[in-house]
Parts: structure tokens; C-alpha cells; sequence
């Protein structure tokens, strides 16, 4: 076994989950930066009382909920999670998104089915880790030695299924009734 090669962990599970990771460091180093940005991404809280606008029961959820997993999964777990497909999904909407709201605060006007696709992307997000944890799911219990952290995914599930539930409720609130 190469320096820092999880033990017992079966090559089809890694193809699936974990393809060009060389062991333990880079699952930290996905934990570490899937944190991070979660930490920066509170800038927009900041932002958002600083202006005197409301907080929704939506946003300080969605931020309270995921700085608990990214406890849990940074002091508790350090291999066996999923957070580079979490990560690069969020990076994608999140780039998105951050980009429109710059926009709008720099006053230029855009068209308002933009705000509209963007809460779909993030719908289709929540939907799209819900998903990935499915696979990992079924993977943990049919894969001999794959390493994923049940508790991260059960956490995860939860985190990703209150999501998808919250934001398609915003959705319909916001842009159907």
C-alpha cells in the first residue's frame, strides 16, 4: 500500500467516488476547501443586514445547517465523504449566483427570469447531492471495503433533503403562487 492510500478500500467504490484522490490528505484537503468557502459565503449574510433587509428563515437555515456539517465532517470524519461532488456542484451555482448578485448591486438591470433559472439551479443542486449520496448509499452496502462515513451521508441527507424541500417551497411561493 502506497503512502497515504486508505486501507480497505475497494477500487470500485474510489472509481466511483473517489477517482485521481491518493488517500487521505486529498479527502482533507476537499473537507478543508468545501468549508472554507462555506465560511466566505457568509460575507453574503453580512451583506444582507448591513443593507437592513430581512434574513428568510431559508437563508440563516441553509447557513446555520451547513457550518454543523462542515463541523462534524472537519472535526469527526476524516475520510469516506463526498464532499468534492458537494463541492464542485456548489462552486458551479454558487459562481452563478454570486455573479448575479454582484450585478444587481452594481445596479445593472437584468431580466428577471435570471433569479428565477438561478433558484432552479439550486433546486436542481439539492437534487443532484441527493442523488450522489443515493449512489454512496447503495455503494457503502454493496461494495466490499468502500469507506464512506455513514454518519456524514445520513448528515448529509438530512442537510441536502431539507434543502431541495425549503427551495422548492421558495420556488413556489416566489415565482408560482
Amino acid at each position: 500500500m502506497d503512502e497515504g492510500e486508505l486501507p480497505h478500500t475497494s477500487n470500485r467504490c474510489n472509481l466511483v467516488f473517489a477517482a485521481d484522490i491518493s488517500g487521505k490528505e486529498m479527502h482533507e484537503l476537499w473537507n478543508f476547501l468545501f468549508c472554507f468557502f462555506k465560511i466566505i459565503e457568509l460575507g453574503d449574510t453580512a451583506f444582507i443586514i448591513l443593507r437592513k433587509r430581512p434574513l428568510q428563515f431559508l437563508h440563516w437555515y441553509h447557513h446555520i445547517t451547513v457550518l454543523l456539517y462542515c463541523y462534524y465532517t472537519c472535526t469527526e470524519i476524516r475520510t469516506g465523504t463526498l464532499q468534492h461532488y458537494f463541492s464542485s456542484s456548489n462552486a458551479f451555482v454558487h459562481t452563478i449566483m454570486y455573479t448575479y448578485y454582484a450585478l444587481r448591486a452594481a445596479g445593472v438591470h437584468l431580466h428577471s427570469k435570471i433569479a428565477q433559472a438561478i433558484t432552479i439551479l439550486q433546486i436542481a443542486q439539492m437534487f443532484f447531492c441527493l442523488w450522489i449520496i443515493w449512489i454512496g448509499y447503495t455503494n457503502y452496502h454493496s461494495v466490499p471495503g468502500c469507506i464512506l462515513h455513514l454518519g456524514s451521508l445520513y448528515f448529509a441527507a438530512a442537510m441536502y433533503g431539507s434543502y431541495a424541500v425549503l427551495f422548492l417551497h421558495y420556488f413556489i411561493r416566489r415565482y408560482i403562487q
